[in-house]
């Protein structure tokens, strides 16, 4: 991560509010991204586990998390790789173990190479290990199963599914955070809606963003940007984004910023010569309209599989408008297969935070401080027209807060916009 200014006082918290989660008796850890080799000896940009940047905010690579109970007192020991002066000639400084400690507020920092020592004598007296891992770290593993060698009887469980339910909630540190990345999208947007025109390549609009996104000392694309034009915009991830925009075309771009761990996910779709067809505004009011009458029903007490199911039956009768299909296609319809799904092929919504498809259950209720995407769309891949309209959305006490209300989305707004910077 480029930047980092959460303070220790947050991880610290996290930490506690975890702890009160864990019988005593527990020993957690909580592990690390491995490195991720993207050919020959060159290795991908290094992105930290969100749970264990959430809990320590330790961006560095092979770091473990250790939490044990002793005396009806909850310990915390940190492993950072010790610090290696050819390491750093290379790749620059590691952490000491003071640096380390200053950034998670834990005071017990220790090497990795003494995490063998410290789980031969913890193992022994614990009776269950908590244990959060990306399923691809193969040392994680062969740790976790040092520990069963030495105490056959420990129940190992998932820890996971504890620090989803705290990070589905976000304090006021991460939704600042979020809203930060939400201004550099927005940003982008306002930058990149300049350079619009037939004859552009897709990949041009990329170059904007990116442009945009490090200039504001983000991290860079919170996930693989879609810049989608003419019968690209049907693909839903669609992300080579080397085609030549022409004349006519829609173009649909899904993007967002990453800065200090957290996303933004922001979906428009736009008119590449500046005015939309008279087919292409009908199929986009018929999905604004629908967005509109989403977001006024997002509020605590609703779940997201409520939400998909009130958004499939509007855009039901959308689609019976735009002669999609009929009212009959849909009385003869499977239940588990419907019809709209030919050109809504989605969910409606999805948790957001340090991942941008974030932990949460669509299931539960929406709660206040939870964040979610609002993104229905229409796809008519004979038309060539493909729409999406995504804002992120926060869940207050009494509502919502649309974090990205600010950001054109009117027919109107759009093309004055584009009309305003063709004329330079």
């Amino acid at each position: 991560m480029r930047t980092q200014n959460l303070q220790s006082d947050f991880f610290s918290r996290n930490r506690k509010n975890l702890t009160r989660q864990l019988e005593k008796g527990t020993m957690a850890l909580a592990f690390s991204n491995p490195i991720a080799m993207r050919n020959g000896d060159q290795q991908y940009v290094y992105r930290q586990d969100s749970d264990m940047f959430y809990l320590t905010g330790i961006t560095q690579m092979e770091s473990v998390l250790l939490l044990y109970c002793e005396k009806n007192s909850w310990n915390e020991i940190l492993f950072i790789t010790k610090p290696d002066p050819k390491t750093a000639i290379w790749d620059g400084e590691q952490l000491s173990k003071s640096r380390a400690s200053e950034i998670s507020g834990i005071n017990e920092v220790r090497y990795t190479e003494s995490l063998k020592v410290t789980l031969l004598e913890l193992a022994p007296k614990t009776n269950a290990l908590a244990v959060s891992r990306p399923l691809h770290h193969i040392i994680a593993g062969k740790w976790v199963d040092s520990v069963l060698e030495i105490n056959d009887q420990i129940n190992l469980t998932d820890l996971k599914p504890k620090i989803a339910r705290l990070r589905v909630i976000k304090s006021s540190e991460e939704i600042k955070c979020i809203k930060e990345s939400v201004r550099i999208t927005h940003e982008a947007f306002n930058n990149l809606i300049k350079i619009i025109k037939p004859g552009k390549k897709e990949y041009e609009i990329e170059a904007e963003m990116i442009r945009t996104f490090l200039s504001n000392g983000a991290d860079g694309h919170a996930f693989d940007p879609i810049v989608a034009s003419g019968i690209n915009s049907c693909t839903l991830h669609y992300i080579d984004n080397t085609k030549k925009m022409e004349d006519g075309d829609i173009l649909l771009l899904d993007f967002g910023a990453e800065k200090n761990g957290y996303a933004a996910d922001m979906s428009r779709t736009l008119p590449v010569n500046g005015k939309f067809s008279a087919r292409q505004a009908e199929v986009y009011n018929a999905v604004l309209r629908t967005q509109k009458k989403t977001v006024k029903i997002i509020k605590p007490g609703i779940s997201i599989k409520e939400i998909n199911k009130q958004v499939r039956i509007w855009m039901e009768k959308e689609m019976i408008q735009l002669g999609l299909i009929t009212q009959k296609d849909i009385d003869n319809q499977d239940p588990d297969e419907p019809i709209s799904k030919k050109y809504f092929m989605h969910g409606t919504c999805h948790f957001m935070g340090l991942d941008v498809h974030d932990v949460g259950d669509p299931i539960k209720p929406l709660e206040p401080g939870m964040v979610i995407t609002c993104e229905p769309g229409i796809y008519i891949k004979e038309e060539k027209i493909g729409v999406r309209i995504e804002n992120d959305i926060l869940i207050t006490e009494n509502g919502n807060e649309d974090l990205m209300n600010g950001i054109p989305r009117e027919i109107e707004e759009i093309e004055l916009l584009m009309n305003q910077n063709h004329a330079k």
